[in-house]
């Protein structure tokens, strides 16, 4: 991280804290980048509802240094569309972290041949209901109705390159 912007912020409804990470490439330039969810409560589980969808769960936004998007757009979701979704529980102090590479966000043609600096935004997309620790909800995890909330997280001095769009690894599923 350049220090510029917010790598790390916590969402005061689920008490659940974000912190991102830019994974260089061998030029320095981005070619992934990591999201850890942590739990802070000190006495409740909280319930991730995250689409399987990874860019539905979170959507990343790349622009030059005078505000030009370089990312594609995110993708559009029917209401008829069939979704799929996990529930990840995490305990008090459990985090869970996902990695998406950034080639699945930008289009190397998008970049001038000596890369660009720019700024990187993610929004984490928080669907989640909180528990007692070591308690269910109803008949399982998840029954219950779930809150949303919006997680912001950003690095304002990013180099994006060709070189190492090309070297993000595959994208995790839901934290695996």
């Amino acid at each position: 991280m350049s220090g510029e912007g917010s790598n790390r912020a916590t969402d005061a409804q689920s008490h659940v804290e974000g912190r991102l990470e830019l994974v260089l490439g061998q030029d320095g330039g981005v070619s992934a980048v990591t999201l850890e969810l942590t739990n802070t409560s000190t006495g409740d589980d909280v319930v991730l509802k995250v689409n399987s969808a990874l860019s539905a769960f979170m959507t990343l936004t790349a622009t030059d240094a005078q505000g030009q998007v370089l990312s594609k757009p995110g993708r559009k979701f029917s209401s008829a569309e069939q979704q799929a979704f996990e529930l990840v529980r995490l305990g008090p102090s459990e985090a869970r972290r996902w990695r998406v590479p950034l080639g699945d966000q930008l289009a190397a043609s998008a970049l001038p041949a000596e890369g660009v600096q720019g700024r990187l935004v993610l929004n984490v997309l928080l669907l989640f209901q909180t528990l007692r620790h070591g308690t269910s909800a109803g008949q399982g995890d998840g029954d219950g109705e779930f809150t949303s909330s919006i997680l912001t997280l950003s690095d304002m001095a990013v180099s994006f390159t060709r070189a190492a769009l090309g070297e993000g690894a595959s994208p995790s599923r839901n934290g695996h």
